[in-house]
Formats: structure tokens, C-alpha cells, sequence
């Protein structure tokens, strides 16, 4: 359906929009989108200006995503746009339907360099969690020192946890699969995903990162997990 200007925050120019009234002021697609994403006088956030790198291209794909209310949208027809919203899942955040059949591809297996030990990697990724606050537990870690750790990751209001099973292929060539606790679902695994490249990519010890999606073949992979 498409969308219609009264419906759209007045400050926002272009595909990429808010929808008037709707912004409870929570801050995190402007911590998302840094670049592109700023708060009126009124407090409403808005797309201050389009994208137009990659970088904030991601960055309006990510603040999508945070946002708990589905308030952000994008009302453009770009096929490249629509393919990678369709994939991530936000097809009802998009106004236009893309020419191509996109379903969604949870990319929950990342492979990496990492240029130290093991058992360092594993505290990093460790640390990196359990930095984000209280709200966050790590349990049940095993490590071995040689080739294999895992943790389960929670939040302290219980809930699914999340398996994070790593192990290391070659001298510094790594896999790292998430995945649910047995018998239990886990539908938010895109978010996850970028919330571990994140960690990833910031680190200079860590290259060549790449991910794999559910039900692809083992040589299609991708360089984010969104």
C-alpha cells in the first residue's frame, strides 16, 4: 500500500520515514543511525537525510530494526533496498513490493580470523555480553582451550536462552553458530546476528568475516548477518 504524506513525521524528506506520532522518544534508532537520525524540538525522531553510503544504508536497515513500535519505514521502490528488507524479515515495514521473490534468510553461522588464542577470543565475546548490563547473563561456558567454547547468553527476566558454539577449524579460522536452547524458539535471530557482527568487526584482530544463512548452500555467503 502506499504511503501517504499525512501519515509521515513532517521533518522527514525521502523513501526512508517515521510515521507522525508514533516515536515514544526511546533513543535507539538514533543510537542505531547516528548519521541519519535526529530528534525534533518536540522530541520525535526523524530521518534528518537519506542514505547514501552503505554505511548509513546499514545504519537505516539497523534502526528499523531496534525500533520496538515498527514506527520507521520505507516508502521507497529500490529493488536492492526491498531485497535486503524482504530478507531481514521487514516486509511490512516497506510500502512497495520488490519485482523478486525475497524470503527471509536468518544468517545465525559466521566464519572469522582471529589473530590470538582461543581462550582469548572467548573472553572477548564473553565480555562484550556481559558489558551490555545486568539485564544480560552468561552461563553454562565451556571451554576446552584447544579448539571448542560455548556459552548460553539470557536475560536475567528469563526467557530463551541463546547457544553460542564455537569452534576453530584451522589455526586461526574460526565458526561460530547461534542457536536456541533445545525445545525452545527463538524468532528475533536477524537482531541477534547484527548485535554479534557489531562485536566482531570492531575488534582489528578479527578479518574475514562471513556469514551463512539456514537452508542455503554451503558456499553462499554473505558479509553481515542483515
Amino acid at each position: 500500500m502506499p504511503s501517504s504524506i499525512k501519515y509521515r513525521y513532517p521533518l522527514n524528506k525521502g523513501d526512508f520515514y517515521i510515521r507522525n506520532g508514533e516515536c515514544i522518544t526511546c533513543g535507539a534508532p538514533r543510537a542505531e543511525a547516528p548519521d541519519i537520525v535526529e530528534h525534533g524540538m518536540d522530541g520525535h525522531c526523524y530521518f534528518k537525510k537519506q542514505p547514501q553510503t552503505e554505511t548509513e544504508l546499514d545504519q537505516a536497515i539497523n534502526a528499523m530494526m531496534v525500533s520496538c513500535i515498527n514506527a520507521l519505514r520505507y516508502g521507497g521502490t529500490e529493488e536492492k533496498i526491498l531485497k535486503r528488507l524482504y530478507e531481514d524479515g521487514m516486509a511490512d515495514l516497506c510500502d512497495n513490493i520488490p519485482e523478486g521473490q525475497y524470503p527471509i534468510l536468518v544468517r545465525d553461522r559466521v566464519s572469522f580470523n582471529f589473530e590470538g588464542l582461543m581462550d582469548e577470543l572467548a573472553n572477548l565475546l564473553i565480555a562484550k555480553f556481559a558489558s551490555m548490563g545486568s539485564h544480560v547473563m552468561i552461563e553454562k561456558v565451556v571451554n576446552n582451550n584447544i579448539d571448542h567454547f560455548s556459552f548460553v547468553k539470557r536475560w536475567t527476566g528469563g526467557g530463551s536462552g541463546l547457544i553460542y558454539d564455537c569452534t576453530r577449524k584451522y589455526e586461526e579460522g574460526y565458526i561460530l553458530q547461534i542457536s536456541a536452547e533445545k525445545g525452545r524458539t527463538f524468532d528475533g535471530m536477524i537482531g541477534v546476528g547484527a548485535l554479534l557482527h557489531d562485536f566482531l568487526k570492531v575488534d582489528s584482530r578479527i578479518t574475514n568475516i562471513k556469514w551463512f544463512a539456514r537452508n542455503m548452500p554451503a558456499d553462499v555467503f554473505y558479509d553481515k548477518p542483515y
